[in-house]
């Protein structure tokens, strides 16, 4: 039996996956209705979309249908209008970071570590991960997070965050002790499951002040509206 803590990722497989078999995967318009939901009813958002553009990063994507789902899933939920906010998208490898061919908007691909965004400080309105953090360690989600609240806008920036929730400490605890190698068997990554009352933890460790969340019950997920504490 192999470790957990030795499982080697294989980010190859992992992206062939996504591309022939992306039912297996929670895509970001699955979030939709979350989205739209915390958009509705959070009076910062409603006033960070009155912005005629808008710098969005998307950290972590899986392929074109991913940057596609990212960037029309916006559209739906905000009503913006074709090419009017920016989007740039990182990734750890290049592997991905391809450009869809009937988008109406041009993003913006780097690769890069998103522990060491390399951007500015206040460089972007809304930052969006979604469901990067299931397959992070809680150091490298801590160290993320600190880069996220680095590059927010410190006046009206959004962070949307899109997780896995186990519920309960004890589906955490089988998560991790049986289904992280499941998944890695299948995926060739290892995958971490925690409730939402740990990603909270990592907020606060990381000065970021929890505004909204909201759950999808349907895909056992939860969605996170952060900003940066003043």
């Amino acid at each position: 039996m192999i470790k957990l803590n030795k499982m080697e990722t294989d980010w190859d497989r992992y992206y062939n996956r996504y591309e022939t078999t992306p039912n297996d995967f929670r895509t970001p318009s699955d979030s939709i209705s979350a989205l739209y939901e915390a958009i509705f009813k959070n009076y910062e958002i409603k006033e960070l979309l009155r912005r005629k553009s808008l710098r969005i990063l998307i950290i972590g994507t899986a392929g074109e249908q991913s940057t596609h789902e990212f960037i029309q899933t916006w559209k739906i939920c905000t009503d913006r209008q074709p090419g009017q906010d920016q989007f740039t998208f990182i990734d750890l490898h290049m592997t991905p970071l391809s450009q869809p061919s009937d988008l109406d908007s041009t993003p913006h691909f780097i690769q890069a570590d998103g522990r060491r965004i390399p951007f500015d400080n206040n460089s972007f309105d809304v930052i969006i991960t979604h469901h990067l953090f299931d397959c992070a360690d809680k150091s490298s989600i801590l160290r993320i997070l600190e880069e996220c609240r680095r590059v927010t806008n410190y006046e009206l920036g959004i962070n949307f965050h899109c997780v896995k929730d186990t519920m309960t400490h004890l589906g955490e605890i089988w998560g991790n002790s049986v289904l992280r190698f499941i998944k890695w068997l299948k995926y060739g990554i290892p995958f971490y499951y925690r409730t939402n009352h740990r990603y909270e933890e990592f907020f606060e460790l990381c000065n970021l002040e929890l505004i909204f969340k909201t759950y999808d019950e349907k895909c056992y997920s939860v969605l996170f509206l952060v900003q940066p504490n003043q």
